[in-house]
């Protein structure tokens, strides 16, 4: 039960799938499990912590970087790149509840493309999770967000970083 509302029948087989969706869908960084079996810590999938979560994040962020230079430097994005960093980042910035808690705690910092790409993405990839999307509307999300902010690398990093407001000549 989540908030007075039954998540799953009595009766219902656990899976691993079953389980990533109630963790994903409700922000749990731990699924318990009560019945007639007893279910050890150690049969849970281990979960990662806040600094595994923020190596991700920082790893995500020079895979952006990377993918935005060959963007530049060819003029194309490499679709099946940016798919299958897509699919890393679903797969890899879990549980949600700590991903939420690394974007609240360290936002984008001074990277404000890499990391804030890979924050959007990240975001994104839940909130369509959280609207019940079907696996490839997350998918095309994802890949949307990743790239959202492409246009960025084109601007001065003055204008980017500068925290007044812009004058007539943009800085």
């Amino acid at each position: 039960m989540f908030n007075n509302l039954i998540l799953i029948s009595p009766g219902s087989v656990f899976t691993e799938s079953i389980i990533g969706k109630l963790k994903g869908k409700y922000l749990f960084d731990k699924v318990l499990i009560y019945g007639d079996q007893e279910v050890e810590e150690s049969d849970l999938p281990k979960q990662k912590t806040v600094d595994e979560i923020e190596k991700s994040f920082q790893e995500f962020s020079d895979i952006v970087d990377d993918m935005f230079s060959t963007i530049e430097n060819t003029n194309k994005a490499n679709v099946d790149e940016v798919k299958l960093f897509g699919k890393k980042i679903q797969d890899g910035l879990d549980p949600p509840s700590l991903v939420v808690k690394n974007i609240a705690l360290h936002g984008s910092g001074d990277d404000c493309i890499y990391r804030h790409s890979v924050n959007v993405a990240a975001l994104s990839s839940m909130i369509g999770n959280w609207m019940g999307l079907d696996e490839k509307e997350v998918n095309l999300l994802t890949y949307a967000a990743i790239l959202y902010d492409f246009g960025k690398t084109k601007a001065d990093k003055r204008i980017l970083r500068k925290l007044d407001i812009l004058d007539k000549r943009g800085v």
